[in-house]
């Protein structure tokens, strides 16, 4: 088992999620489209490559999109022909798919708005343009319906796919050509029920986008699955399983195993790689004599702390701004600076009273239904978990991480 911090793992890398596993293939096999949430660095691209590679040794078609780095309809289409031809499938619509998709550079939406606020004005007209792209949306719409008919187990992995969303909803006329996909994807899901089902996964939850933009009944037919961090027994057993590899050998033992595991707190498979990486990377002159040993587990810690080590956790940072406009990932990074002081936390009206007191112009009321958003957002995205009345972060080396460069 080679050690692979924040990459997608397959084979002999790929650790546990015997449940996880188990539970997304039955909902799969039973055609219910999922979603699958988990706070970023968990392991869903991984489950969900797992779960392709079990169902195509089943038999299933199995279509695995990554949408990473793509921006456009016209990628999100591409990827969509690329993966089908790649499973071997052979349809003679995709020929007119391909053509249906050069006629278009982009699926704009019928509906204009020019100007906001009380001076706005809307506009519907027959755009010869917009309506390339509900025709590009029937052809693929027959695609999809064909390959379901001719294949009764297809399965669609839609990894990164909010981020995808993100990057369209920047663009001009953003908004409403989400608005136009996710409606599109959700009625070809319903049109291709018990024939054809769909995985949706990424980094930033869908489910936080589509709350944040109103969009929330374009998903109502997925089911939810959640994953979360590893037990205390299973990350133990990881860890032994990492130290007796030969690519990345480290003397375990049980002393060992328990300092880390209460050293990094929050179980998630990538925080016990990077520090097992840590521990092995230790310079010579800060180890123990009685290296590896639980007396190095701190130094290890405060490696990964280090100014060249951000890389590991500037995301979560980052991430605020891919999915928050810039008042609300200011009232985020706000909370998250006056929470990350206290090591077991602040409660809920203290938070309410500092941003009452930041803001002290705003309607109180409105304060409040920002700081429950920010909240619900910042738990559901893994950041902070609640004890009762008390918010804190939910993993050390994140709060740590937050500390030293926020105060």
């Amino acid at each position: 088992m080679n050690n692979h911090p924040g990459q997608i793992v397959s084979g002999e890398d790929f650790f546990d999620r015997e449940w996880e596993l188990k539970q997304l293939l039955e909902y799969v096999e039973a055609i219910i489209p999922v979603l699958l949430s988990a706070p970023r660095r968990v392991g869903k691209s991984s489950l969900l490559l797992k779960a392709l590679e079990t169902l195509k040794v089943k038999g299933w078609v199995s279509l695995n999109l990554d949408f990473q780095d793509k921006s456009t309809e016209e990628e999100f289409f591409v990827q969509l022909i690329e993966a089908i031809e790649r499973a071997g499938v052979k349809l003679p619509l995709l020929d007119r798919a391909r053509k249906a998709l050069k006629a278009i550079k982009h699926w704009r939406p019928r509906k204009v708005t020019v100007g906001t606020g009380e001076g706005s004005v809307s506009a519907e007209w027959d755009d010869p343009e917009a309506n390339m792209g509900e025709s590009l949306g029937a052809e693929f719409e027959k695609l999809l319906s064909a390959l379901s008919q001719k294949h009764p187990h297809v399965v669609i992995g839609m990894d990164e796919f909010p981020i995808f969303l993100a990057k369209l909803q920047a663009q001009p006329d953003g908004p409403d050509r989400v608005d136009v996909l996710l409606r599109w994807l959700r009625r070809v899901r319903l049109a291709t029920t018990n024939r054809l089902v769909w995985v949706f996964c990424g980094s930033i939850g869908l489910d936080t986008f589509v709350q944040i933009h109103g969009l929330e009944g374009t998903i109502n037919d997925l089911v939810h699955q959640k994953l979360g961090p590893f037990d205390e027994s299973t990350a133990r057993q990881c860890l032994f399983e990492l130290a007796k590899s030969p690519r990345n050998p480290l003397r375990m033992t049980d002393a060992l195993a328990a300092a880390i595991i209460e050293k990094i707190g929050w179980l998630l498979p990538y925080y016990i790689q990077l520090m097992f990486h840590a521990l092995r990377s230790l310079p010579p002159a800060q180890r123990s004599k009685d290296y590896p040993a639980p007396a190095d587990v701190d130094a290890a810690y405060e490696s990964l702390l280090e100014p060249g080590s951000a890389t590991y956790f500037s995301h979560w940072d980052s991430r605020l701004d891919e999915q928050l406009d810039p008042a609300r990932a200011a009232t985020c990074r706000f909370l998250l600076k006056k929470i990350c002081v206290a090591k077991k936390g602040v409660t809920r009206a203290k938070l309410l009273t500092v941003l009452i007191a930041r803001r002290p112009q705003a309607d109180p009321e409105a304060v409040e239904r920002d700081l429950v958003f920010a909240l619900e957002l910042l738990e559901r995205d893994g950041y902070l978990h609640r004890d009762g009345n008390t918010v804190a972060f939910r993993s050390p080396l994140l709060r740590d991480f937050w500390k030293r460069r926020n105060t």
